[in-house]
């Protein structure tokens, strides 16, 4: 798909926005549709609607290209992402929305082994490519013997296969993926190592839309306070718990 600077283009006559495709319940695509669905999208709806600047999604996009498009202004808003020194630079990010925790996922018969970063060194690890996973993970990734795919789906397959040593994700999106692979008694995740991440939306500073960006989070704090982004949270991991 070639975007052709369409965010530089419209002088925010529209959202132009994007998401990940695997972090259920924030962000991800539907089997069945191949719509969007998540906390991050049905916020974001409503943030469009309040602001009266229609909105388009574009799904399948891979997590590493939606952040370069957002680099250079090909997309005005990507949602759902952690709060990095970097991200605090290069884009503008909202008022948080949600938290979530992070960790290090190995095999549960091996999780006694680790105790901190520093005993994964030599190891074989796998995340997510362009993906923040907090202050405590993030600053250690250099050095990690780290490989990088786009499917937390590819990377449990690799730890249950012995093809990997342990894992990095978000916790919401790691329970999802191995409920669906009724792996949960099979991987833990190192009690030790768990960090906590604000979740954003973020948006690009190459843009005209940055302009909305407190009416952005006045709404988010709002929706907090009224319950709204809860309300979201349970509805999608529901929904995620009775589709396996």
């Amino acid at each position: 798909m070639s975007l052709c600077n369409i965010a530089f283009a419209n002088e925010c006559d529209n959202f132009y926005a994007v998401g990940s495709n695997h972090a259920a319940p924030i962000a991800y695509t539907d089997e069945a549709s191949g719509q969007p669905q998540g906390v991050a999208f049905e916020l974001f709806s409503a943030i469009s609607s309040e602001l009266k600047v229609p909105v388009q999604y574009l799904a399948g996009v891979a997590w590493s290209r939606a952040n370069a498009w957002l680099d250079v202004g090909e997309v005005d808003v990507l949602l759902g992402v952690y709060s990095t020194p970097e991200r605090e630079q290069k884009w503008l990010l909202s008022a948080p929305f949600l938290e979530e925790g992070s960790g290090i996922f190995m095999l549960s018969n091996q999780i006694s082994s680790v105790k901190s970063l520093q005993d994964l060194q030599g190891l074989r690890g796998g995340a997510i490519n362009s993906s923040s996973y907090g202050e405590l993970i993030d600053k250690h990734k250099e050095q990690l013997a780290l490989f990088y795919t786009t499917s937390e789906r590819e990377l449990f397959r690799m730890l249950l296969a012995d093809r990997l040593d342990y894992v990095v994700a978000a916790q919401w999106d790691a329970h999802h993926v191995l409920t669906d692979m009724n792996a949960l008694q099979e991987v833990s995740v190192v009690p030790e190592l768990g960090d906590m991440n604000t979740l954003h939306i973020a948006f690009s500073r190459k843009t005209a839309c940055g302009k909305y960006i407190e009416q952005v989070n006045e709404l988010i704090n709002q929706y907090r306070a009224s319950g709204k982004i809860d309300a979201w949270l349970n509805t999608f991991q529901r929904n995620n718990v009775s589709s396996h």
